[in-house]
């Protein structure tokens, strides 16, 4: 196996380390594209290493040390990948290599700004009406759906700079601000009209029933950061999660409820492969984390439509996409691109299309 080496600085020391080849092109873009966390270091190496870039509480940092810095050769860095990237790989291998090896920025898609956006407004609404004055007060408004509605908007509308500040802080947004400003106006019209109808049927029949509807929201689940490690092919992958929705309903037993926002459902119409696949991929790192044993049950919730539906949780089909990634890096293969104008490779999908397609990239 060649080697190369990468020659980087640790304050004012400069060190020279030796890596496989076959990661000259990727761990030069890791180490571009994500922030240093300093998580564990065993030797100068875990600059270059995955495990570094992104943010671990302490339980995290125990598992990773037992899982993955346990068997350290202090040669092979670990990448680290969302799983969302991991599975856009099947989607668009020139749009991956795009922004994991040649490190292009693009502006995000409508669904990521949907789904980081939706999501603030979401755990801000629950936060905000499980206080017992928030909620007395949306209480004066029934049983008038309309009122409820109206005044929820308006808390949005005044929140909304301030929950702006709280998604551009999240570890998982690369949303321009700029891009949050313009905006506003279509979110408002769109997305916060869909969650104020959500919640003024969520507090209507909460207030109807007694509060029921509000404890089970505010104390059955959590947000829930999960992690993997695989190495396929002589690559050492960190997967990386964030669950919108988990639900611990036994010890090994879990529910996972991820919200899609009406574009992503109008889009895909029926099909929910790449849903099964991404729960997948979540269900992999649970059996990871808390045993073998772990059962996962898959729930994607239909904004707007306020449905949720159950689905399959497809742990096979997303071990199938990584281990196509990883030999993909092993063997140093080029991307291939897409016909154009088919499927996502189409500008009002991809990001990309016009660096891609008739820019200097291809």
């Amino acid at each position: 196996m060649s080697e190369f080496k990468l020659k980087f600085k640790i304050g004012e020391k400069e060190t020279i380390v030796k890596i496989p080849k076959y990661l000259r092109m990727f761990v030069p873009a890791q180490m571009n594209r994500y922030i240093f966390n300093n998580n564990i270091i065993k030797s100068d190496i875990c600059y270059t290493c995955g495990v570094n870039y992104t943010r671990l509480n302490e339980s995290q940092k125990t598992w990773i040390e037992n899982k993955v810095c346990s068997e350290c050769d202090f040669k092979t860095p670990v990448l680290a990948f969302h799983i969302t990237s991991i599975l856009s790989f099947r989607t668009c291998q020139q749009s991956f290599w795009n922004s994991y090896v040649l490190g292009i920025k693009v502006p995000p898609s409508i669904w990521l700004v949907e789904g980081i956006v939706g999501h603030t407004f979401d755990k801000f609404l629950l936060d905000y009406f499980s206080r017992e004055d928030n909620y007395e007060r949306i209480k004066r408004f029934y049983p008038s759906k309309t009122k409820i509605q109206r005044e929820i908007l308006n808390l949005l509308r005044r929140e909304y700079d301030n929950l702006i500040e709280i998604t551009l802080k999240n570890e998982n947004s690369n949303i321009p601000s700029q891009l949050l400003i313009t905006q506003k106006e279509e979110m408002f019209e769109d997305l916060l009209n869909d969650y104020a109808y959500i919640f003024t049927k969520r507090l209507y029949n909460d207030i109807k029933f007694g509060g029921e509807f509000r404890e089970l929201q505010a104390f059955k689940w959590r947000e829930e950061k999960v992690l993997a490690y695989d190495k396929l092919h002589d690559v050492r992958a960190l997967q990386i999660g964030r669950i919108d929705k988990l639900f611990q309903i036994k010890d090994k037993l879990f529910a996972i409820w991820d919200d899609k926002t009406k574009k992503r459902v109008r889009y895909w119409k029926n099909e929910f492969s790449d849903s099964s696949r991404q729960l997948g991929g979540y269900s992999h790192c649970l059996k990871q984390m808390y045993g073998v044993d772990v059962h996962v049950i898959g729930v994607i919730n239909l904004l707007r439509y306020f449905y949720p539906t159950f689905v399959y949780v497809d742990e096979e089909g997303y071990l199938d996409v990584l281990d196509e990634l990883c030999l993909f890096i092993r063997e140093m293969k080029t991307p291939l691109k897409r016909p154009k104008g088919s499927g996502l490779c189409k500008e009002e999908y991809c990001g990309y299309f016009n660096r891609c397609w008739k820019g200097e990239v291809l």
